[in-house]
């Protein structure tokens, strides 16, 4: 699902990997989302629980980008497994929101190629099923195409939670925090208690270059001596 213009003009970090590119780039993952659909929804909802852990916050339906009454409030971290196996295609997309709003991650103009000609072709194709007989071979190939993307999505996600991790994490970006996420969102990202563990990678390499700029220092100051 594509996001909201107003949201996409305040983003401005790059993914790892385009969606283009994930089967070659993480071809496992993408693998595991595409050529079992038990596994897709597996593999769903572990990648929603490991995002939630390492940015500590709360578990929402679809990742807060149905904001409306119950949706829009913390729920048993359970119901994860119900989200991805009933609305799978919601699930990978609230991971996604989740995952742009809080790393700062703009799609590349083929991402958002890829996700508008998926949901126009879904949606047409469903809306012609009302009026007319829609031939069983032209609604497997929309399967398939929405299959393919689902495994893009999700090898693309992982790849970039695996760098997020290793690099840190330290909150939402202000840019993004005021700017584009409702009040509701806004509530659940205040709620988060980002974890020290997911601070390591950024203090990691607070310290590496502290460290690095001390033994500069020393070793010029001992060649000045």
């Amino acid at each position: 699902m594509p996001i909201k213009q107003e949201l996409a003009a305040n983003l401005t970090g790059q993914w790892q990997i385009g969606l283009f590119e994930s089967p070659c780039k993480a071809p496992a993952d993408f693998c595991l989302g595409f050529l079992c659909c038990g596994c897709t929804c597996v593999k769903t909802a572990l990648q929603r629980n490991e995002l939630l852990e390492f940015i500590g916050e709360p578990y929402v339906c679809c990742g807060g980008i149905f904001p409306c009454g119950p949706l829009g409030n913390p729920q048993d971290p359970n119901c994860v497994w119900c989200e991805a196996c009933c609305c799978t295609g919601c699930a990978i997309s609230g991971t996604r929101f989740l995952m742009q709003t809080r790393f700062d991650l703009q799609n590349t103009c083929f991402d958002d190629c890829i996700l508008w000609v998926t949901c126009l072709i879904s949606w047409i194709v469903c809306i012609l099923r009302m009026f007319v007989d829609i031939p069983d071979e032209i609604e497997a190939m929309v399967d398939l195409l929405i299959q393919i993307v689902n495994g893009c999505m999700i090898a693309q996600q992982q790849t970039e939670l695996n760098y997020q991790k290793s690099k840190g994490y330290n909150g939402i970006p202000a840019n993004i925090m005021g700017a584009v996420l409702n009040p509701k969102q806004q509530e659940m990202a205040h709620k988060a208690q980002v974890p020290e563990s997911s601070r390591k990678g950024a203090m990691v390499g607070v310290a590496t270059v502290l460290g690095g700029s001390a033994g500069g220092a020393i070793a010029a100051n001992h060649v000045t001596k």
